[in-house]
C-alpha cells in the first residue's frame, strides 16, 4: 500500500482497537483486523505542519507525539480515542519534538526536545519529570528516537544518540526502579 504523505523520517506504529495505526506526516494510516488499509486515519485535529513522531497505548486511547522541525520549538502531545475524529486532549509543548514515548514505573513519559528532557503525562498535560545529566547547549544536543526504547526486567531502557557535540554519555540508559 502507499502512504498519502510518504513522510521519510517517521513512521511510528502501534496496535490499538484491533487495528495497526501508522504515522505518516500529519496523517495516521490504519490497517484493520481484516487487513484493509486506509491511508488517512480519522484524527482531524492533527494538521500540518505537525508530523507524527511517536505513539504509546494509553488505556483505550493512543498518545500521539509530534514535531514540526528540529529548528522549531513547538510540538504537541495528543490523547486520542481512535474511534473518534478529534483528540480528547492536546497540549502545545515548547520543545522541538516529542521523539519517543514510553512507560516508566506505571507512568507515561515523553522524551522531548534535544536537551535530555523527560515529561510525565498526567492524562491531560505533560509535567516536567527528569533530565539526562550532561552539559547541554545549542551545540551539544541529543535525541531519543522512538525505536531506541525498550524494557528489561521492568526497567525502561533507552539509547542516546548525539546530534552535535557530546552533551552526555552516548549509551543505553535505564530509568525506573523495582523492589527487592
Amino acid at each position: 500500500q502507499t502512504f498519502t504523505n510518504t513522510q521519510a523520517t517517521y513512521h511510528p506504529m502501534v496496535v490499538q482497537t484491533a487495528s495497526l495505526w501508522i504515522g505518516d506526516g500529519k496523517d495516521i494510516a490504519k490497517v484493520d483486523s481484516a487487513s484493509a488499509f486506509t491511508a488517512t486515519g480519522n484524527l482531524t485535529t492533527l494538521v500540518a505542519p505537525y508530523i507524527v513522531t511517536s505513539f504509546l497505548k494509553y488505556d483505550i486511547d493512543i498518545l500521539v507525539g509530534t514535531t514540526i522541525a528540529s529548528t522549531v520549538a513547538e510540538c504537541q502531545i495528543m490523547r486520542w480515542d481512535p474511534n473518534l475524529t478529534s483528540a480528547t486532549f492536546n497540549e502545545t509543548v515548547y520543545e522541538n519534538g516529542i521523539y519517543a514515548l514510553a512507560w516508566v514505573n506505571g507512568n507515561a513519559v515523553a522524551f522531548a526536545g534535544t536537551s535530555g528532557r523527560m515529561y510525565k503525562y498526567n492524562g491531560q498535560y505533560l509535567v516536567p519529570f527528569r533530565r539526562i545529566p550532561g552539559t547541554w547547549s545549542s551545540t551539544a544536543t541529543a535525541t531519543i528516537f522512538p525505536n531506541a526504547i525498550g524494557m528489561v526486567n521492568g526497567i525502561t531502557i533507552f539509547g542516546v544518540s548525539a546530534n552535535a557535540g557530546t552533551p552526555c554519555d552516548q549509551a543505553v540508559w535505564g530509568l525506573g526502579s523495582y523492589d527487592t
